[in-house]
């Protein structure tokens, strides 16, 4: 099987203080509707806690938009920026998922545990040792923005997407 190298865009990648004020407003954004719905108490209570919707509503939002005719979600709209695969073309429902999952998976090794565990009895050296362990993780993860050619990260590098600039 032969493997498909990353061939930079023509395009000018996504600059990575463009894509963090996208991830800002799009949080921001998710954060707004959440708690609104929470404040006008119309979050059914059978989920969980605000937490909980903040994740589904992250899913559904990033992957939806991150597929869609728009080829990002509002805040990369807002910046002038768009995601796609290795060829150009707009994300399928797989490949935006995968975006995702490989974008949550440093965070998953924090959360997960803490909740199984529940925040109580995964105090002290335990959770200090996830929360270390996890910002270590989301650097390492998130690093390589920084340096490489493309402008890519490891989450992107594993679902074979990348950010770049409209037009």
């Amino acid at each position: 099987m032969v493997e498909k190298e990353i061939v930079v865009n023509e395009k000018n990648p996504g600059g990575s203080l463009r894509r963090f004020f996208a991830l800002f407003c799009d949080n921001l954004l998710i954060n707004i509707m959440v708690y609104g719905l929470d404040f006008f108490d119309l979050l059914p209570s059978k989920l969980g806690n605000v937490y909980e919707y903040i994740v589904l509503f992250s899913i559904f939002f990033f992957v939806y938009f991150e597929r869609s005719a728009w080829q990002g979600t509002p805040g990369k709209k807002m910046l002038g920026l768009k995601v796609e695969d290795l060829d150009g073309n707009r994300l399928s429902l797989d490949r935006a998922c995968a975006r995702y999952f490989w974008y949550i998976f440093p965070t998953m090794m924090y959360t997960i545990p803490v909740r199984l565990l529940g925040e109580g009895q995964a105090g002290g050296f335990l959770q200090k040792g996830l929360v270390f362990v996890t910002i270590a993780w989301v650097l390492a993860w998130c690093f390589p923005i920084l340096f490489t050619k493309d402008k890519t990260g490891a989450y992107e590098m594993l679902s074979k997407t990348r950010v770049v600039r409209e037009g």
